[in-house]
């Protein structure tokens, strides 16, 4: 006899899995919302702290900024005035009174000791354009020995050299192993010689010798880059400048380009024109430390065998361009500010402002690091 289930029975026992079921349900999607919600709420926590992180490396960067140019202003007033510089705990011979005036001892390719201003700090370097090689002014005296540092062979060293000559100059017609306007004409696209000074150091991408990749210029790596190429280089004061120290006087300012001042020098300008390598460049930054590097007869007594080499391309003379380079650092907030003064020789005159970059990029020290030579 076969057993039937009562149908109410059936009913029930349908029903109540249809409810568990339900709740089951329900519950699973209480989880799924929860989940939503929980990930909805750390995504907005993680968007208000991204942006509230913005906000804050904003106002760094532009309190940055603004300290920059306070030691901006700082440097250009005592270079005006005659001031010592504000910085403590710098070298004697570094922090002894002098300013523009010829031979001012921290005027020098070297960054300061850092002034505490405005919750910040910000950091100097005063250098004389005299110290780097003039593209619009040096001879092939000073050229060849420079990009044969650089690891030019002869032949290259001296191509470059003279077509750099051939560049700046007004005429038409191609020094020795040089180029004119003939010979960029019949380069893919043809282009002329400049015949006029140099704008910036980078110009040098057009010259012969660069352009065609002889000599092979990088924007990054441990060859020659631009950046080093920037370090050795200037194009102030220009050719066609005058260098009279003032209004109505006769006697005219004199420095002879194909040598560099020897206490604005980079150490690595010293090191490539001496055919050095990286220690003899770290001896030279440890020398100028120590403030021993600051004439030509201390380099020959410290260095001679670098001495005899460049001697010759030396100068304790200075020229009449400055460049001023400020860093303001506020809570690991970096910006830096590069002003390039053409200075009067007698102070009778203002200076004339050749360059003002209130966004440079420099490198420098981080802060609480010592100065970068």
């Amino acid at each position: 006899m076969t057993k039937r289930l009562l149908p109410h029975a059936a009913c029930s026992t349908g029903t109540g899995r249809t409810k568990k079921n339900r709740r089951g349900a329900a519950l699973l999607l209480v989880l799924w919302i929860m989940t939503l919600l929980a990930i909805m709420v750390m995504a907005f926590s993680r968007a208000a702290r991204t942006e509230a992180r913005a906000v804050r490396n904003h106002g760094d960067a532009l309190q940055a900024r603004f300290i920059a140019r306070a030691g901006m202003e700082a440097a250009l007033f005592r270079l005006l005035s005659g001031e010592p510089l504000p910085v403590e705990g710098a070298p004697e011979w570094l922090a002894a009174r002098g300013s523009a005036g010829r031979g001012g001892p921290w005027i020098q390719s070297v960054f300061l000791p850092p002034v505490s201003f405005g919750g910040g700090e910000f950091r100097l370097r005063i250098q004389r354009e005299s110290g780097r090689i003039n593209l619009n002014r040096a001879g092939g005296g000073l050229l060849i020995p420079v990009f044969l540092g650089l690891g030019a062979d002869r032949e290259t060293a001296e191509i470059i050299a003279a077509s750099i000559q051939d560049w700046r100059d007004p005429d038409g017609s191609a020094l020795l192993k040089g180029a004119e306007s003939r010979y960029y004409r019949s380069l893919r696209p043809p282009r002329t010689a400049k015949n006029s000074d140099f704008d910036s150091v980078r110009e040098l991408r057009l010259v012969r010798g660069i352009a065609d990749g002889r000599l092979p210029v990088s924007v990054f790596g441990d060859g020659v880059t631009w950046t080093l190429l920037e370090e050795l280089f200037t194009v102030f004061p220009k050719a066609d400048e005058k260098e009279l120290p003032a209004v109505g006087t006769a006697r005219q300012f004199v420095f002879d380009y194909d040598r560099i001042t020897l206490a604005a020098a980079p150490a690595s300008l010293l090191a490539v024109l001496a055919g050095g390598d990286a220690a003899m460049e770290a001896r030279l930054r440890r020398l100028r430390v120590r403030g021993e590097l600051r004439t030509v007869e201390d380099l020959k007594r410290r260095m001679p065998d670098a001495g005899r080499i460049l001697a010759p391309l030396l100068t304790d003379k200075t020229g009449p361009v400055l460049r001023i380079q400020s860093l303001g650092y506020m809570d690991g907030a970096k910006s830096g500010q590069e002003v390039v003064l053409h200075m009067d020789t007698d102070k009778r005159q203002p200076p004339d402002i050749l360059i003002w970059n209130e966004a440079a990029t420099l490198t420098g020290p981080g802060p609480g690091e010592a100065g970068v030579l």
